[in-house]
Order: C-alpha cells, then sequence, then structure tokens
C-alpha cells in the first residue's frame, strides 16, 4: 500500500469538499486503526468499524446481498457520515450536507476515491 497516495487522495478530497468536509479516515477492518486522515476521530473510525461488522453480519444472516460501495447515515445539525467499503479498508467521512451537494458526492467525488484508492493499493 502506497501511503503517500493515500495522503494525497486525503488531499484531493479536501479540495472537492473545501469547507464542507469536518473529517476522514481511512482504517484497516482487521483492528479500526486509522491509516491516514483529516480531523482524524480514532474513536469515531473504531466504532464504525465494529457496527460495519454488525451490519455486514446481519445482512448475511437475514440472507442480504453484502454491502456494496458505501454506506451512509444522514445525522441531526445538518450532517452525514459516508463510508466507502473495501474489502480489507473503510473510507469515512463527515461532512456538512448544507455546504455540498450530495449529487457531487456520489457521481463525482466518491468514483474517484474508488479509483484512486484501488491505484493506492496496487503499490
Amino acid at each position: 500500500m502506497d501511503i503517500k497516495k493515500l495522503n494525497k487522495l486525503i488531499d484531493d478530497l479536501k479540495k472537492e469538499f473545501g469547507d464542507a468536509l469536518l473529517a476522514t479516515d481511512i482504517w484497516a477492518n482487521a483492528d479500526g486503526q486509522i491509516l491516514v486522515g483529516y480531523n482524524s476521530l480514532p474513536e469515531a473510525a473504531a466504532l464504525m468499524n465494529q457496527i460495519a461488522q454488525q451490519i455486514a453480519d446481519t445482512l448475511k444472516e437475514a440472507d442480504f446481498p453484502p454491502l456494496d460501495k458505501f454506506t451512509s447515515f444522514n445525522l441531526q445539525g445538518g450532517h452525514t457520515t459516508f463510508t466507502l467499503v473495501f474489502k480489507d479498508y473503510h473510507w469515512g467521512m463527515l461532512f456538512d450536507t448544507t455546504k455540498i451537494q450530495l449529487g457531487l458526492l456520489l457521481n463525482v467525488i466518491a468514483p474517484k476515491c474508488i479509483e484512486g484508492f484501488h491505484e493506492a493499493l496496487s503499490k
């Protein structure tokens, strides 16, 4: 994994979101430890990692298909969490929904993040 590329992805994300981005972290599923981030929230990453595992287990028990590209939680106060789901990693974002359009995230930013993350992994 190329940590320099991951840090560049974080910098690019900050530019794309502008002041809408409150925090972002990329962490390993195995232990919930953050690899890179901005305004990192280690406790949140560990807890979101645990929630992701519980959701995956629940979907499996319910005979549903597994999670695919992302999860999102709409929070009070105009905040949203958006987490990209990868095989061994998660990339979580916390942002202000009053400062960025969700369509921009889903159709422009997230695909760039996914592509860049896979490139960083292939090193």
